[in-house]
Order: C-alpha cells, then sequence, then structure tokens
C-alpha cells in the first residue's frame, strides 16, 4: 500500500463519499428502478399491485419509510439513500478489519474495492442495498461475539442474519454463518455444551427475527400475499425457461465460476513466469522500470475498460472473484495465521459465495460479497505466494510489486467503468446533461434523445389518463407508474418478471376480478433495457410491439387483451404508445 503512502488516510472516506455523490446525478433506468420505487409507493396504498414484491417485504417497507421522510425527492432521494447505507457498510467492515491488517491497509484496501463494487454507480436505493448493511452487521456482531466469548452479540448476530430473510428471500442462505460457529468453537476446543448454547442458541435468535417480520407482515394485512408469492417463486424455481429458474441460475453460477478459476490460472501462472524470469534477471525489473510497467498496466486497464466496458470489467471482476477465493481459502486453511483471521476469512468466504443467490445475472451480484476478502487480497499478497504447492520463489519485494499491478488493474477498471456507464442507460456520462422535466427526477440527467421521448410522454400522454386509476406499463418500464402515480393494474409493474406467457395471461384475467375499473396502457416501441434507446427502427416493426424484444407471446397476449376490450390508441411518439379504453 506504500503506492497510496502519500494521501493522508483522512480524506479517504470523504473523497470516497464525494466520488459516489458525483455518479448520483446521472443515468435513468426505467426497468429495475422503476420496480423499486413504484413498489416503495404502493405497497400501503395498494399491496396487492406489489405482489410480486412480497419476496422483499422489509426493504420495501423501509423504501416506503424513507420515501415518505421527503415524498418530492425523487429518484435522487433514493440514491442519497443508496450513499448513505454503503457508506454505513465501509465503516462496520473497516471497524471489522482494522485490528489485523492496520488502519492504512484496510482503509484503501476497502476504497478501491468500494471502488470496483460501484459498477455504474449509485442506482436506487433497493434489496442488494438493505441486504449488505444487514450482512454487515450480522457479520460484524457474530465476528465479535466469537471472538471475545460474548454470546450475547452471538444471538443478536443470529437475530440480525432471521431478519434480513425479508430483504430479499434468499437471503435465507445467510444460515451458512453458522459454520462460523463451527469453526470457531473446533478452533477452541470448546465443549460440546458449549457448542450446543452457542449454535442452537444462534438458530434460535436467527427463528426469532423470522417469526418477528412475520408477525409484522400479518399485522399489515399482507400475509396472504406473501404466501402467494411463495407459491409463485416455487414454481419459478421449477421453470427452466425463467431466467429465474434454478436450473438457469445454477448454470450461471457454475459458468461463472469456471470463469473465474481460468482467469486465476492464467494469474498464477503469468506470476510464476515474472517471478522465474525476475530472479534470473533483476536489473530487468527494479527501480524505474518497475514503476513504467506499473504505468502501462494503468493506461491498459483505462483503453480496455474505455474501449470494452463490460467484456473487460467483468474479466477483471472474474479474475477478482478467483483471487478472493484462492486468498480466502490460503488464508483459512494456514496454520500460521491467527485463529482470528481464518476465522474472519471464513466470514468473507461466505458473504463471497452467498451474495448472488437468486439472481439471474450470474456472478453480477458477487460484487456485493466482495467487502471481506477484497481488501484482504490488496493487504496481504505474502500469505497467497506462501503456498507450498504453488512452488513459488518469492522475494518480498516481488510480491509487493505484483500486488501494485493487481491494485492498479482493480482501481482504474472500476474508476473509468463507472464513470463510463450509469445502470441501464448506456453511453458516456458525458452525453447525459439532459434533465427530464418531472419533480420526481430533479438533479437527473440522461441523454438528449433519451430525456426528449420521456418529455414527451410526461407532458403529452399523462395527462390523456388523468381519469384512470390504473396503469399497465408494457413490458420493461416500470417507472412510468411510479411517475404517473398510477396504481399497476396486475401484481407487479415489471410485467417480464412473469416470465411465463401464460403466467402473465392469468395474471391478467385477475386483475380483471381483482379491480372494478380497465387500466390505461402503455407500452414501448423499442428496447429499454441495454438498448440506447431510442433508436431509429423499421416503422413496420414499430407497429408490432408483439415483436418487441425476446418477450412476442406476451406481445400478443396483451393485443389480444387491447382488441378484445375495444382500446384504442391515443397518443405515440418514437418510443411509447398510449392506449385507453374506448
Amino acid at each position: 500500500m506504500k503506492l497510496f503512502g502519500k494521501i493522508p488516510v483522512e480524506i479517504v472516506f470523504p473523497l470516497l463519499v464525494v466520488w459516489q455523490l458525483l455518479l448520483t446525478f446521472q443515468g435513468l433506468d426505467l426497468a429495475d428502478t422503476g420496480f423499486q420505487l413504484s413498489a416503495y409507493r404502493f405497497i400501503f396504498i395498494d399491496p396487492y399491485s406489489v405482489q410480486y414484491s412480497m419476496m422483499f417485504w422489509l426493504a420495501d417497507v423501509l423504501g416506503a419509510f424513507w420515501m415518505n421522510i421527503n415524498p418530492a425527492g425523487g429518484l435522487h432521494w433514493f440514491r442519497m439513500g443508496w450513499l448513505i447505507i454503503i457508506s454505513v457498510t465501509f465503516l462496520f467492515y473497516y471497524y471489522l478489519l482494522r485490528p489485523f491488517v492496520g488502519k492504512q491497509k484496510v482503509l484503501f484496501g476497502l476504497a478501491i474495492t468500494l471502488i470496483f463494487i460501484l459498477q455504474g454507480g449509485p442506482e436506487c436505493l433497493n434489496y442488494d442495498i438493505f441486504s449488505t448493511l444487514g450482512n454487515a452487521l450480522g457479520i460484524f456482531t457474530l465476528f465479535e461475539g466469537l471472538s471475545k466469548n460474548k454470546t450475547r452479540l452471538v444471538l443478536f448476530s443470529g437475530f440480525i442474519f432471521g431478519i434480513g430473510v425479508f430483504f430479499k428471500l434468499s437471503n435465507i442462505s445467510s444460515l451458512a454463518f453458522i459454520l462460523m460457529i463451527v469453526f470457531s468453537v473446533h478452533q477452541n476446543k470448546e465443549t460440546s455444551g458449549q457448542f450446543l448454547k452457542k449454535s442452537f442458541g444462534w438458530i434460535a435468535a436467527y427463528a426469532t427475527g423470522i417469526i418477528l417480520i412475520l408477525s409484522f407482515i400479518y399485522l399489515a394485512g399482507h400475509l396472504t400475499l406473501f404466501l402467494n408469492n411463495l407459491v409463485f417463486i416455487s414454481e419459478m424455481g421449477k421453470d427452466a425457461n425463467s431466467t429465474h429458474g434454478l436450473i438457469p441460475m445454477l448454470r450461471s453460477y457454475f459458468s461463472g465460476y469456471f470463469n473465474a478459476i481460468v482467469l486465476l490460472v492464467i494469474f498464477v501462472s503469468v506470476s510464476w513466469v515474472y517471478f522465474q524470469f525476475a530472479e534470473r534477471h533483476l536489473n530487468l525489473f527494479s527501480g524505474k522500470k518497475r514503476l513504467t510497467l506499473l504505468v502501462l498496466v494503468s493506461l491498459g486497464a483505462i483503453f480496455l475498460t474505455f474501449f470494452f466496458e463490460d467484456v473487460f470489467w467483468s474479466k477483471v471482476r472474474y479474475l477478482f472473484i478467483g483471487l478472493m477465493i484462492f486468498q480466502g481459502a490460503a488464508l483459512l486453511f494456514s496454520r500460521s495465521i491467527s485463529g482470528k483471521v481464518r476465522l474472519l476469512s471464513l466470514a468473507g468466504l461466505i458473504l463471497l459465495f452467498i451474495a448472488p443467490l437468486g439472481s439471474d445475472s450470474g456472478l453480477d451480484k458477487s460484487v456485493w460479497g466482495m467487502w471481506i476478502l477484497g481488501p484482504l487480497v490488496f493487504s496481504m499478497p505474502d500469505e497467497f505466494f506462501k503456498l507450498k504447492f504453488l512452488r513459488l520463489k518469492v522475494q518480498p519485494d516481488q510480491a509487493i510489486f505484483v500486488k501494485r499491478i493487481l491494485i492498479v488493474l482493480v482501481l482504474f477498471t472500476g474508476l473509468v467503468f463507472a464513470w463510463q456507464k450509469t445502470y441501464f442507460d448506456v453511453g458516456s456520462r458525458f452525453s447525459k446533461t439532459v434533465a427530464v422535466d418531472h419533480p420526481h427526477l430533479k438533479y437527473i440527467y440522461t441523454s438528449a434523445k433519451r430525456a426528449e421521448v420521456v418529455n414527451e410522454l410526461v407532458q403529452e400522454a399523462f395527462p390523456k389518463m388523468k381519469d384512470e386509476k390504473y396503469l399497465l406499463a408494457f413490458i420493461e418500464i416500470p417507472m412510468v407508474n411510479y411517475l404517473s402515480d398510477k396504481i399497476p393494474f396486475i401484481s407487479t409493474s415489471w410485467p417480464k418478471l412473469y416470465y411465463n406467457p401464460e403466467k402473465f395471461r392469468l395474471k391478467l384475467d385477475e386483475a380483471l376480478q381483482h379491480r372494478k375499473t380497465f387500466p390505461a396502457i402503455i407500452r414501448q416501441k423499442q428496447n429499454t433495457m441495454l438498448a440506447d434507446w431510442p433508436e431509429k427502427s423499421d416503422p413496420d416493426y414499430l407497429n408490432y410491439p408483439e415483436d418487441l424484444s425476446k418477450w412476442p407471446e406476451h406481445g400478443k397476449i396483451l393485443n389480444e387483451f387491447i382488441a378484445r376490450n375495444n382500446y384504442q390508441l391515443v397518443w405515440e411518439n418514437e418510443m411509447f404508445q398510449l392506449l385507453l379504453k374506448k
């Protein structure tokens, strides 16, 4: 970490806050962000409209609470909430790691890790962010309780992890942290009675946290919706065609870990060649020549991230994951390392492995599990290279140099990627200079063409549906529900989440039974996810929204609904259509 030795440690955290703040002003995503904000807006007004989101019940309730603190704050207010929670999470891990790697090392290690975690910058306060803070508090109290033999802290951690299940239901995987109790008891040679006291007490506290939140769900009148959502999750897990199906998700995870192993092997191989060559040619790898190589790696990382964006960033992420797994395992099984560091490494491995669970994006969400092992990779490289089976003859200065190369690679990749990318708003931040004229989008800037079509939607289409209570926003534009303040017609603001077309048909029929009036319908005419919309397209294509993106069957079902119920097109622009019942 001498590379950063001239930077006062006192300004690192404020600089990180400023960096995140700068990233909050740009990028307009109509999908994930709108899904979250619509859930927060309507969970108590019309719980049925957010039934799909019941798997994130506690996150949605806290999001609704944050919204009510400053109702006029809009999207930027939720990005500020994102920044606050991430900053608190950062401090938890700072105090957890500081005793073992030192103040300066942990601060810079965490800073580099956070910069890489940011990806495209703050998106919106959501279940992943709440889960991140919950895991930080749970790990901190569990580690402190085991290290200092304070049973109350151990039990409190179980309670926190139990509550955290309701940020997103896949957090049930946090039960894996009981392995920390098993490891600690074995390492300290405690009695079976002590083991039972801690483990069963922790599980009981975990169950208590679950029961407490279930009680709140019942008192809120949401229990039936929540239980129906559990049935749906079970059905979705069995669906091989759903991206959230169990088999497709497992395939994506295994594919990601395979990539991580491949890149780890490449890294170790290149390191081995370097160490062998440096041993024989000392003059070639010393002084200014090493500095020159570091500069070249930095420039290479900047160039490759700038021009290849996700492709290069994902490769660095896989390498980082591989190194963290290797480092964590090396520390965990090293007898020369203190027991507390080994316990910390176990916590880091568990966190890294459970972070992406439940996501359909492979290991993309693994970044939220990097908080412990990321800084340890940067802070403790010697242990990585001391593994006997690698047969590496490593001088301390050589190990430090390789660590510095890794640091600049991850750091500059993270910096450029965050500045070059925004969440689901394709294109450089330098082109995102135009605001949408809506009170909930104050201080949010996007591209001129995107702002233009959304402004037209807000100013021309929204007034035409002032008498409608419900809105069906089709198919990846849930932000429209939030901006128009119209309740989702079916049980989610994001119809594509019912991946099976027949499920979407059933939900339309169910809503017809549940609602007393028909909805307004706003549908997109182009892909709104990773596309640089709006784009000039074939006019014939725009006349057939059922062919849109990868949801043609959903489009046909919607067209049948439109025809059967006598809807007519009352407004459209290049990007959207508004249809109302005659």
